[in-house]
């Protein structure tokens, strides 16, 4: 779904069969070469690409669990690095959960 600022760019949101938010890209400029911009998903690079020229658009993506609350977000890469948020769950509250390596 694409989401149309007042000049022009752009930014799209993919939702998963539940309506769950689970990826967003960055605002994208609405032209590019004189070419309209066209953003397509990419399963293998979990990530929106620029159609015209193949590049990868940062994208944020959200995991959820069973029972449909926010387990995980990525943020775009860093350096080939995607920055990760995991969360847990208790029965008083949110917990976020040490990533290893942090």
């Amino acid at each position: 779904m694409r989401t149309t600022f007042d000049d022009g760019s752009f930014g799209e949101v993919r939702y998963d069969a539940l309506g769950r938010k689970v990826a967003e890209s960055q605002q994208v400029a609405k032209l590019t070469n004189g070419a309209a911009t066209q953003l397509v998903w990419s399963d293998a690079d979990r990530s929106f690409k620029n159609n015209a020229n193949g590049a990868l658009v940062p994208t944020r993506l959200s995991e959820y669990d069973a029972q449909g609350r926010l387990t995980a977000v990525e943020l775009p890469a860093i350096n080939n690095v995607r920055p990760r948020y995991s969360y847990a769950y208790c029965h008083w509250a949110l917990e976020k959960v040490p990533e290893m390596g942090a």
